[in-house]
């Protein structure tokens, strides 16, 4: 599995914008499409970009993904069939953004799908709390009767900042 994906795009599209002969988007077509391409070893389905889709009545779309596994040979695949992942339209990149800005603003929305994939599948962001939620109703209940923020961290082995942190409604409730 490929590793490199975003910086062999990046490099492709400095190497496009530097002949300076380029086109608006259309140039850098190829570049995305292989980018896409390469990461289909990761995404399941597998799927590949087909880039200059032929108008299927709403237009001309820049790229279009299918999957790789539909069972039959390319050949006995359907006329014109949709493709079942959808459409990528490509916009025109700025000609004052420079490298580390475009390394930025591509790299972003790559860190914010990962880290939107691991909240699907479950992974905890953040400290780990340092009370379990029986051991925080027990402080709750030791502050409710008048014992010092300080006393009660001390037999907790945590700050007294930890303590006071503590949400105070819940115990009041209970």
């Amino acid at each position: 599995m490929r590793s490199n994906i975003l910086p062999d795009y990046l490099a492709e599209i400095a190497r496009i914008r530097a002949t300076r002969a380029g086109t608006g988007e259309v140039s850098y077509y190829g570049a995305l499409a292989g980018a896409l391409n390469a990461a289909d070893e990761r995404l399941k389905p597998r799927v590949f970009c087909v880039p200059n889709l032929r108008n299927r009545g709403a237009g001309y779309p820049d790229m279009s993904l299918f999957v790789v596994a539909r069972g039959n040979p390319p050949e006995d695949w359907p006329e014109a069939a949709a493709p079942e992942r959808g459409v990528v339209e490509v916009d025109d990149i700025p000609a004052e953004l420079g490298a580390a800005q475009l390394h930025a603003q591509v790299a972003l929305p790559c860190r914010l799908r990962s880290l939107s994939d691991a909240m699907a599948n479950g992974v905890k962001f953040g400290r780990k709390l340092m009370l379990t939620p029986h051991r925080r109703r027990e402080v709750q209940a030791r502050l409710l009767a008048g014992e010092t923020q300080r006393s009660i961290a001390r037999g907790y082995n945590v700050g007294r900042a930890t303590i006071s942190r503590l949400p105070m409604s819940e115990a009041r409730l209970g």
